[in-house]
C-alpha cells in the first residue's frame, strides 16, 4: 500500500508571495528603464544572409563591420558553418548592403551576397502592436474559458498566475539584454499555454477535492490538491526541460532566444502552478461555496438534477416497466417537448378513460414479466441501490416475490450497457442524447434481456417503447403556447449509439454483468454495487473503525486518525433505527483515503442510494442493529472481510465469542419538532431492508 505524502505548500505562501513581489518589482522596474532590445522585426532594419566557401570567423566578421561604422551588428551562424546572418538595426538605407557586402569583399575569404530583407519602423511597430494584442487576447481567451470551466474565482487567479509569469519572462530579457524578436514572442505565447494547462490540471483537483472534503480548510484542499498533482507537473516539466534544454544548447544561434524564453517560461510556470494560482486562490477567498454556486446553475431549473440517483432511477424504471410514455424519461422541464408529452399524456388518459373501456389499469400492467423487466432496465443502467429495496416492495405490494439473490443471479447476466455518473462522468443528458431509452431498451429486447409480451399503459408490447419523441411539425397547424400544448411524433431512435462512452450496444457492454451483488456471512446479508468500483478495490480484509453516525467518521477523519486500512461500519442507520437516512456524507472521506492508497470500505445497515460510487460499500444489512444484527457487536479493531466477486460478508470473530459478546446500542436521541415523531409507528412496525423496509403488513 502506498500512502500519499500531504505538502504544506500553502504554509510557504507567503514566502512564495514576497518572492514573486521581488521578481515582479525587479521586471517592472527593468523594463521601466531599460525597456527590451527590440529584434529587426519590432525595431526595423536589414537582415543580410551571406556565404563563404569556407567556416566563416563571425567574430571577426563582427569586427569587421564595426570597425567600418556599423553600429551594434548581430553575426550569427545559420544552417552551416559557412551560412552568415548579418542584421542591423536602424532605418533601411539605399545601398546599405551593398557597402556591407563591399566590407566583406575586403577580408580575405572569398563571399557571396544571398538574400537581403528590409523591415521598415512601421511595419515594426504594427508588429508590436499586434503583438501585444496578441497576448492580451490569449489572457482574456483564459479567463473566460476557466470562469466557464469552473468559476470566477479560478479565472481570476489563472489570468493574474499567468500574467506573472509573462511579466517576469520579460523582466528577464530585459535584464539580460537578450534580443527579443517575434520568435521569444511565439515562446512566450507557448509559455502561457503550458503554464496553463498545469494551472487547469490544479484547479481540477482543487474543484473536485472541494466536493469530497466537505468540511475540510480551504488551504488543507489547496495543499492535498497539490500534492497529488505534484509529481505529474515535476514530470511534464522535467520532460520538457530536457528538451529545450537540448535545443538551446545545439540548436544554433538563430533560435537561441526562442529557446531561453522557453526554458525560463516553464520554470516560472512550474513555479507559478503551484505557488502562485493556488495562492491567488486563497487570496480570493474562493470556497466550496462558489462551486456549488456554480454547480446549482449547472442544472435545468429548481427540483430538478442530472445525477443518475434514486429519483432519475425512478424514471427509467417507470419507463421499461411501461408506465408512462415512451422516451420522456429524461426530456427537461420547460422545454417545449416536454410540454407536448405532458399534453399527450393528458390526452391519452382521457381518451383511455372515455373511449376504450378495454384500456389496461396498473393491476393489468404489473406483471412478474414486467418487474424483471424493471430489474434488468436497474441493472443494466447501473442504477440507485435504493431500488434493491423499492422493487421488492411494489413486488410484494402486487403479490410478487422478489429476493435479493433473485437480483444478484440476474446481474450476473445482464450486461452494463451505461456509464452515467456516478458510474461515470456522464450526466442522464449525455445518456439521452446518445440513444436514451429507446436504444438501451431495443438492445436489451434484441438480446433476449426483456419481456416483449407484456402490457403497457399504451397497450400490448414494448414495440413503441423503441422509440423517441420528436415535436410535430406540421406546418398546416396555427399554434402558439396560449392555444395548447406542441403536438408529439414518435420516431425510430439511432441505429447506433451516438456515444459509446456513455451508451453501448449488447455487443460491446462496458461490463458483462450488472454489478448489483448479493454479499452473506455471519453478519446477516447485504447488497453492494460495483459498478463503478474498479476491481483492485473489491475485496478487503481490514480492522474495523465503529461509528454510529456519518458524522462521528467526519470527525474522525478531520482529527487524522483515519490514515490506515480499516473498514468503516456504520450502525444504526436501518429502517427501524431511524429510517435509512440517506450517507452522502460517507462518501467524499472514504473516496479520498482510497485515492491516497489506503484499503477502505464500508459496512452498514443505512442506504448509501447512488452516493456509494468508486468506494466498496456492503449497505442495507440485514437484520439491522437496533434488531439484534451482528453488526451492532461488532468492536473497534475486528478483522472484516468484504469480498464482492465471492458475495462475502463476515466478521473474522467466533461463534462462541460473539454470542457472548452485548449488542452495543448507542441511547435514541429525541428529535420532537422536527416531525419525525410522526414516523416513530411506522419505525416500530417496518420490516427489515431484504423484505422491503415497508410498514404495510407486506411481509
Amino acid at each position: 500500500m502506498t500512502n500519499l505524502k500531504i505538502y504544506n505548500f500553502m504554509g510557504l505562501r507567503k514566502f512564495a508571495a514576497i518572492f514573486s513581489a521581488v521578481l515582479l518589482l525587479a521586471s517592472v522596474a527593468s523594463l521601466s528603464t531599460k525597456g527590451l532590445v527590440l529584434g529587426l522585426d519590432f525595431s526595423g532594419g536589414t537582415q543580410i544572409e551571406v556565404g563563404y566557401e569556407q567556416p566563416a570567423d563571425v567574430a571577426a566578421i563582427r569586427q569587421q563591420l564595426e570597425t567600418a561604422g556599423f553600429e551594434g551588428p548581430v553575426v550569427i551562424q545559420y544552417g552551416s558553418e559557412t551560412d552568415v546572418l548579418i542584421r542591423l538595426q536602424g532605418k533601411p538605407e539605399q545601398g546599405l548592403s551593398e557597402k556591407v557586402y563591399g566590407v566583406l569583399e575586403d577580408g580575405s575569404e572569398a563571399v557571396e551576397l544571398r538574400r537581403v530583407d528590409f523591415v521598415g519602423p512601421q511595419i515594426g511597430e504594427e508588429l508590436r502592436e499586434d503583438g501585444g494584442l496578441g497576448m492580451l487576447t490569449a489572457l482574456a481567451v483564459v479567463m473566460l474559458y476557466v470562469a466557464i470551466r469552473f468559476q470566477l474565482k479560478f479565472a481570476i487567479g489563472a489570468v493574474l498566475a499567468l500574467a506573472h509569469d509573462v511579466i517576469i519572462t520579460l523582466g528577464f530579457f530585459s535584464i539580460t539584454g537578450l534580443e527579443f524578436d517575434l520568435t521569444v514572442l511565439a515562446a512566450i505565447l507557448a509559455v502561457i499555454g503550458y503554464s496553463l494547462n498545469d494551472t487547469i490540471i490544479v484547479f481540477d483537483r482543487v474543484r473536485e477535492n472541494f466536493r469530497k472534503l466537505r468540511k475540510t480548510q480551504a488551504v488543507d484542499v489547496i495543499n492535498e490538491s497539490l500534492s497529488q498533482t505534484l509529481w505529474r507537473t515535476l514530470n511534464t516539466s522535467a520532460t520538457t526541460l530536457l528538451v529545450l534544454l537540448a535545443l538551446y544548447i545545439f540548436g544554433g544561434e538563430l533560435i537561441h532566444n526562442f529557446a531561453a524564453a522557453l526554458l525560463f517560461g516553464v520554470l516560472v510556470g512550474t513555479y507559478s502552478s503551484i505557488y502562485v494560482a493556488a495562492n491567488l486562490l486563497l487570496l480570493l477567498k474562493v470556497s466550496r461555496e462558489d462551486l456549488l454556486e456554480a454547480e446549482s446553475a449547472s442544472y435545468h431549473s429548481a427540483g430538478t438534477c442530472t445525477f443518475y440517483g434514486t429519483a432519475n432511477s425512478n424514471q427509467m424504471l417507470m419507463e421499461i416497466m411501461g408506465l408512462h410514455l415512451p422516451g420522456s424519461s429524461f426530456i427537461n422541464p420547460y422545454t417545449e417537448l416536454r410540454d407536448g408529452l405532458t399534453g399527450n399524456a393528458v390526452e391519452t388518459m382521457l381518451k383511455q378513460l372515455t373511449d376504450d373501456k378495454e384500456s389496461p389499469c396498473l393491476a393489468d400492467v404489473i406483471s412478474e414479466k414486467t418487474i424483471i423487466n424493471g430489474l434488468v432496465g436497474l441493472l443494466s443502467t447501473g442504477g440507485s441501490t435504493n431500488h434493491a429495496i423499492h422493487i421488492v416492495a411494489i413486488a410484494k405490494a402486487a403479490g410478487i416475490q422478489v429476493t435479493w439473490k433473485d437480483m444478484s443471479d440476474l446481474s450476473e447476466v445482464v450486461p452494463l450497457l451505461t456509464r452515467i455518473y456516478p458510474n461515470g462522468s456522464a450526466d442522464v443528458n449525455h445518456f439521452q442524447a446518445a440513444g436514451g431509452m429507446g436504444f438501451l431498451m431495443r438492445e436489451l429486447a434484441s438480446a433476449g434481456y426483456l419481456h416483449t409480451d407484456v402490457k403497457t399503459m399504451l397497450g400490448d408490447g414494448l414495440a413503441p417503447y423503441m422509440t423517441e419523441p420528436r415535436l410535430d411539425k406540421d406546418e398546416s397547424l396555427i399554434m402558439s403556447d396560449s392555444n395548447g400544448p406542441s403536438k408529439v411524433k414518435w420516431v425510430d431512435c439511432p441505429a447506433n449509439s451516438l456515444d459509446e462512452e456513455v451508451l453501448r450496444p449488447v455487443s460491446n457492454p462496458f461490463s458483462k454483468q450488472g454489478g448489483l451483488q448479493l454479499l452473506t456471512g455471519n453478519l446477516g446479508k447485504a447488497v453492494i454495487k460495483v459498478s463503478a468500483v474498479a476491481e483492485e478495490h473489491q475485496v478487503v480484509t481490514a480492522p474495523a473503525k465503529v461509528f454510529n453516525s456519518q458524522g462521528a467518521l467526519q470527525d474522525a477523519y478531520t482529527r487524522g486518525e483515519l490514515n490506515q486500512d480499516f473498514i468503516a461500519v456504520l450502525k444504526e442507520q436501518g429502517p427501524k433505527a431511524k429510517g435509512m437516512p440517506e450517507l452522502h456524507k460517507l462518501t467524499p472521506v472514504m473516496a479520498t483515503l482510497q485515492d491516497q492508497g489506503f484499503k477502505v470500505a464500508i459496512v452498514t445497515d443505512g442506504r448509501m442510494s447512488g452516493a456509494s460510487g468508486k468506494v466498496p460499500a456492503a449497505i442495507h444489512l440485514a437484520p439491522e442493529a437496533v434488531e439484534g444484527g451482528i453488526i451492532a457487536k461488532i468492536q473497534e479493531g475486528d478483522l472484516v472481510t468484504l469480498d464482492a466477486p465471492n458475495g462475502i460478508l463476515k466478521v473474522h470473530v467466533s461463534d462462541d465469542e460473539l454470542a457472548k459478546r452485548e449488542l452495543e446500542i448507542s441511547q435514541p436521541s429525541l428529535t420532537f419538532g422536527t416531525g419525525r415523531e410522526l414516523f416513530t409507528g411506522f419505525r416500530n412496525i417496518v420490516s427489515s431492508a431484504d423484505l422491503g423496509a415497508s410498514a404495510f403488513g407486506l411481509e
